[in-house]
């Protein structure tokens, strides 16, 4: 090879190998960039170019391959030393929400305190979101009670009240107050225990299909404890009971359809032990009775005049024997025997 080709491939060698050691040795190998070179075809000279001529070939350095397989993930490191507790966090003393859920991991509500169409409670429900308790005041303001519900995976029905713990202030059947109502499936009540708001009445009533009522009462108005019945109308029909002082008046009374009183069976402290019968003035009208002392035993007839009127007839056993006495409106004796 003639001295001067050995000469130019040489330097151009020397040109070749510095500026790729240039590259070798760059700070950034992050940012290298692919080298583009030729090669003569017949005499080998290299010479760093991006095009290549007719008797070159190309060659290039720091051409970047395909990525190669993830490798496996290394151990896990050890984790550091927990940071120092920040301080607590300040509660608020009031937090205004239009409705608060309690709900499961599924999102699925289980209770909620909002306004509804019962009014401002916290309902519970079920598994198929029916609900089942509600407890607070109602809508109307009426009234305030835990009640629960039907129509749920509990008990069956439409989605009444059937049952509610409480007061209420509305004019019903029961007259307001404190207590315990149960309802049928009809939305009726059934059942009835509780106080009336002045105190004056506690009572325990049941209740048929169409509205009569029997129970049992304590009434400081009438100042008498006793079983009543009531008919279709609430109208008294009967009642047997005792004076609240348990001296005053032992009696079982009949009340006709406009409530008023037709005869009765009764043991008192000023009458004796007896029968008597009233007419539609409310005026007694015939006795049958032992006196207090046991000294009389008879039967007696009135005019109806007043409420106990003038006695007209009189037969019994008196301590001088038996009689019958006949009297005048007067009250003077028109008869006697023997």
């Amino acid at each position: 090879m003639p001295a001067k080709a050995i000469e130019s491939r040489m330097k151009t060698f020397i040109l070749t190998a510095a500026a790729v050691g240039a590259i070798w040795i760059a700070p950034r190998p992050a940012a290298a960039q692919v080298i583009n070179a030729c090669v003569r075809n017949r005499s080998g000279e290299l010479r760093i170019a991006s095009a290549c001529k007719k008797d070159e070939r190309p060659l290039s350095w720091n051409a970047a391959g395909a990525a190669g397989p993830a490798g496996p993930a290394g151990p896990q490191g050890v984790p550091g030393p927990a940071g120092p507790s920040g301080p607590p966090g300040q509660l608020s003393p009031i937090a205004n929400v239009q409705q608060l859920n309690l709900v499961n991991a599924s999102n699925q509500v289980l209770a909620s305190l909002a306004t509804t169409s019962d009014g401002n409670v916290l309902t519970f429900f079920d598994s198929s979101g029916k609900k089942t308790i509600t407890l607070g005041n109602d809508a109307k303001e009426d009234s305030a009670a835990l009640e629960t519900w039907d129509g749920n995976n509990i008990i069956p029905g439409t989605g009444i009240s059937r049952a509610a713990f409480g007061e209420d202030n509305t004019s019903n059947v029961t007259g307001g107050g404190f207590g315990l109502l149960v309802i049928d499936s009809t939305g009726k009540y059934r059942v009835g225990a509780g106080l009336t708001f002045d105190d004056k009445i506690g009572y325990l009533d049941t209740f048929d299909p169409n509205g009569s009522v029997a129970g049992i009462s304590d009434d400081d108005t009438t100042q008498s404890q006793g079983f009543f019945t009531q008919d279709l109308n609430g109208t008294l029909r009967s009642f047997t009971g005792n004076s609240l002082d348990g001296t005053t008046f032992n009696e079982t009374a009949l009340f006709n359809s406009a409530g008023q009183l037709r005869t009765g069976l009764f043991n008192t402290a000023t009458n004796g032990d007896g029968f008597e019968t009233v007419d539609d003035n409310g005026n007694i009208r015939s006795t049958l009775s032992t006196s207090t002392d046991d000294s009389v035993t008879g039967f007696e007839v009135f005019d109806g005049t007043s409420l106990e009127g003038t006695e007209r007839l009189f037969a019994g056993l008196t301590p001088s024997g038996s009689s019958v006495d006949t009297y005048d409106a007067s009250h003077t004796l028109t008869g006697h025997l023997p």
